[in-house]
């Protein structure tokens, strides 16, 4: 999930894992995911990520497959720098 840290994304992942779902949280600030890994434990996956490097968004949805050997996409927010880049579809080409 990315903006796991702060934003639309906080919330969501917060509910998810009050739930008892497993969370592949994403963030630019690897301090701010440390509170909910701490009180969530192996159901919390923290990865560094910036949204617009696109080679580090499928090594980090790699990370998480790896992590829970499987993956069900429920939520994505996604946190980038612009509209242009949020409407940009993704390519392994950058």
């Amino acid at each position: 999930m990315t903006a796991a840290s702060r934003g639309f994304g906080h919330p969501w992942a917060k509910a998810a894992l009050e739930r008892g779902d497993k969370v592949a949280s994403t963030a630019r600030n690897m301090a701010a995911l440390a509170p909910r890994a701490e009180q969530f434990g192996d159901a919390v996956l923290s990865i560094l990520l910036d949204v617009t490097d696109w080679r580090a968004v499928f090594d980090a949805v790699a990370k998480a497959h790896q992590h829970f050997g499987r993956l069900k996409p429920r939520v994505g927010p996604f946190g980038g720098r612009s509209k242009q880049a949020a409407a940009r579809p993704p390519t392994t080409r950058r």
